[in-house]
């Protein structure tokens, strides 16, 4: 088997899902908000979690706070656009990706497998295992962050996200370059969403706002640069209102 795909979600989807994650090689773990910390648990081979927001997206943001308390595998979300989700409060919650409703078996397995292959190529070994900018040190093969020479924790995403910008110091970053080696998605055609919301996540873990950048500074026409020091006005130029 490929291994084991915790699933929370309600009776009407739960056979669907099943079928599309057996036919994959999955094992299919079905789970409900009470009892997850026990499943978890009990379960210690969950490789993956299938979050379905779509009864109660407020139930699933708890889930995925609750979730990220005690596993940092992938989470993917399944959403409904009747419900108007916000995305943001989602994303922000620990998830890592989400699908619509009606799901398509290939689009689940795609998200489920690149979320999957990332965390796989995150854990390997890498040749520049700690990187540092400013008050921030980071060991890429051992996940863990410090700032102002204390360890905090920041969210899987947020990580790899920093990872990528403290790997390209001072470089202009586009929003397809995190596209293709964060999220590891070929076209940033309709994912542009996911890397603002990312970067909004990411800011806020690392105590700071667009109009207070302390590392990620936005750059017109280009994305964003990392460095530990403001960007003169020449060098930013005028803030993207899209970031």
């Amino acid at each position: 088997m490929a291994g084991t795909v915790c699933v929370i979600d309600d009776d009407v989807v739960h056979a669907s899902i099943g079928q599309i994650l057996h036919s994959a090689g999955f094992d299919y773990l079905p789970a409900s908000l009470h009892s997850l910390t026990a499943a978890i648990t009990a379960n210690p081979q969950i490789i993956a979690f299938l979050v379905d927001a779509t009864p109660d997206p407020k139930a699933a943001v708890k889930c995925c706070q609750m979730i990220r308390k005690i596993s940092a595998a992938p989470i993917l979300v399944v959403l409904s656009p009747d419900e108007n989700p916000d995305l943001h409060e989602i994303l922000s919650s620990g998830a890592d990706d989400f699908v619509m409703l009606p799901v398509r078996p290939s689009e689940l397995l795609l998200r489920l497998n690149v979320l999957l292959k990332r965390k796989k190529e995150a854990n390997r070994s890498h040749p520049k295992k700690v990187l540092g900018c400013g008050e921030l040190v980071i060991d890429v093969k051992d996940h863990r962050l410090w700032k102002g020479g204390e360890e905090i924790t920041i969210s899987p995403l947020c990580f790899q996200i920093l990872a990528y910008f403290m790997e390209h110091i001072g470089e202009a970053v586009t929003k397809s370059d995190l596209v293709h080696h964060v999220w590891r998605y070929s076209t940033a055609a309709e994912t542009s969403n996911l890397v603002e919301t990312g970067i909004a996540r990411l800011r806020k873990e690392l105590g700071e706002t667009p109009n207070n950048p302390v590392y990620i500074h936005t750059v017109w026409g280009k994305g964003y640069r990392f460095e530990s020091k403001p960007l003169s006005e020449s060098a930013q130029g005028k803030a993207d209102p899209s970031a």
